[in-house]
């Protein structure tokens, strides 16, 4: 939860770096103190988050280039799907502070998903702070260490919970990329993508880690924070926002007429 905390918000305070030119120092500081409490956590969840992130923010520059590189991911995961005996979720482990202990993760995958985990329990769930009893199939543990977000949400609510989960985390991206499109002020689309550099990050560390405590309540208020960023970057003067308005009702009418005469 420690390391979590910097993770979420080190991306926030580089987001606003461009933002605040009288407190730069103070965003500078910030971001540096967000390094250090992330590495002091010693926790391979927060550093995957870090991994994740910190080359989203650097591909800041090359963002034109996001389709084909999204598409070399998919190819690269596919490709190790097929040629390699391991899933491309435990290359990840690779990535963390113990790889050794990274086989608990993908263990933990395989037995919910592919080896009857929630068989009789897919649609609701076994219920809040209830042990699905998987702890004995995985490692020989008495207990079941749920080291997982979307397992978690999974296993406690079953597809009713998981599926609207997932449904309010697509509604997030999708309202940043419209406030994307809709600025035009760099420092704002810095904003904007250093706030989905945070989600992506923290979307891919809860493969390895669940939230609880204060970062449940950081991870909620950054959701509300990213669904009002189309209001928060709307064009403040009426020129730019009559402009704005027209375009839009250009794409609902592309010909209008005036005067018996037609105009694009």
């Amino acid at each position: 939860m420690f390391g979590l905390f910097f993770t979420m918000l080190g991306p926030v305070c580089a987001g606003i770096l461009r933002s605040s030119k009288k407190s730069v120092i103070l965003c500078w500081i910030g971001s540096a103190l967000m390094c250090v409490g992330l590495f002091s956590s010693m926790s391979s969840g927060p550093f995957l988050a870090a991994v994740l992130s910190i080359p989203f923010i650097a591909f800041y520059r090359w963002r034109r280039y996001w389709k084909p590189v999204t598409v070399i991911i998919i190819v690269m995961c596919g490709a190790v799907e097929i040629i390699s005996n391991r899933h491309f979720y435990d290359v990840l482990g690779g990535f963390t502070f113990n790889p050794a202990t990274a086989w608990y993760r993908s263990r933990l995958i395989s037995v919910a998903l592919f080896e009857g985990g929630m068989s009789g329990h897919w649609v609701s769930g076994f219920g809040c702070l209830v042990d699905p009893g998987w702890g004995p199939k995985i490692d020989g543990r008495g207990h079941t260490d749920l080291v997982n977000h979307y397992l978690l949400v999974l296993c406690r609510y079953g597809l009713i919970g998981l599926l609207p989960f997932l449904a309010m985390a697509v509604a997030v991206v999708k309202r940043l990329v419209y406030a994307y499109r809709l600025t035009v002020c760099d420092r704002d689309r810095w904003l904007i993508w250093c706030l989905g550099a945070a989600l992506f990050g923290l979307s891919g560390a809860m493969v390895s880690v669940s939230l609880f405590g204060q970062t449940t309540t950081i991870f909620y208020v950054m959701l509300g924070f990213c669904g009002a960023m189309p209001a928060i970057v709307a064009a403040p003067n009426p020129v730019a926002r009559l402009r704005r308005n027209a375009d839009l009702l250009y794409k609902r009418e592309p010909m209008l007429t005036c005067s018996g005469s037609a105009v694009g």
